[in-house]
């Protein structure tokens, strides 16, 4: 048995563990309430809005009429304040992000 788990805000965008809108925290404290000894799969996501790298060419109607780069810029912004609260210049990788994670599973699972 295997339960997968996703946290993410109204418009189904990914966010961080416990900062999404579906409460995966307390489901989480529930599964090891009642002692879940199956498989947790966790899927953020995150490779596919932020990391992606855009395109080389790119139109210049699309360059004029979307803010893609801005909206990248400030997810990446808030998930660097998020991670690294005390260090401002710091930019967030895949790999902070992942680890992030991780570390809050350990601290629900410990």
């Amino acid at each position: 048995m295997a339960f997968i788990a996703e946290d993410a805000d109204h418009q189904n965008v990914p966010k961080l563990l416990g900062y999404g809108k579906t409460d995966i925290i307390t489901i989480f404290k529930k599964l090891l309430r009642d002692r879940y000894s199956g498989f947790l799969m966790i899927d953020n996501k995150f490779h596919t809005s932020i990391f992606n790298e855009e395109p080389k060419k790119v139109g210049l109607f699309k360059k004029i009429f979307t803010n893609e780069k801005k909206k990248k810029e400030n997810e990446m912004s808030d998930l660097s304040k998020k991670i690294f609260p005390n260090e401002e210049t710091k930019n967030v990788t895949i790999d902070d992000i992942l680890e992030n994670q991780i570390k809050v599973l350990r601290i629900i699972f410990k």
